[in-house]
């Protein structure tokens, strides 16, 4: 019994089995900016995000989905540049953002249409509770 017990009890004390992985998660809705009070009205679907630090091996990229929703996971804590494109609507260049160990951040950004005189930038982003929790 001790043979069975004991693997069970490793399992459960691991970190992973907690959702701690020793990464971070960056995930967000992208919205479209249309009107003149700059108000989000909609989610915007097919918004390139990519991230780019020099802890990470290349750039990782994902795009939203049909909610506007998009998840960067497996992320090495530290600082890194943070790109938000579709055509049609001006970019957003995020620099010196921090992931951080076992945390995820949520970066909601809300992107301008290019004919749009306006800057170009919306967005708010937070640190939540550790990933897993």
């Amino acid at each position: 019994m001790l043979r069975t017990v004991l693997p069970c009890v490793l399992l459960l004390l691991s970190s992973s089995a907690w959702g701690y992985d020793g990464h971070g998660v960056l995930m967000g809705t992208t919205l479209g900016l249309e009107g003149e009070t700059g108000q989000p009205l909609k989610v915007l679907p097919g918004v390139t995000v990519s991230v780019t630090s020099p802890r990470l091996m290349g750039e990782r990229i994902v795009e939203s989905d049909e909610n506007g929703f998009y998840r960067l996971a497996q992320l090495p804590p530290g600082v890194y540049r943070v790109i938000y494109e579709r055509e049609g609507y001006n970019p957003i260049f995020i620099h010196d953002v921090v992931v951080r160990l076992n945390h995820t951040l949520r970066m909601n950004m809300g992107l301008v249409l290019h004919e749009d005189a306006r800057c170009g930038f919306y967005g708010s982003y937070y640190l939540s509770a550790p990933s897993g929790w």
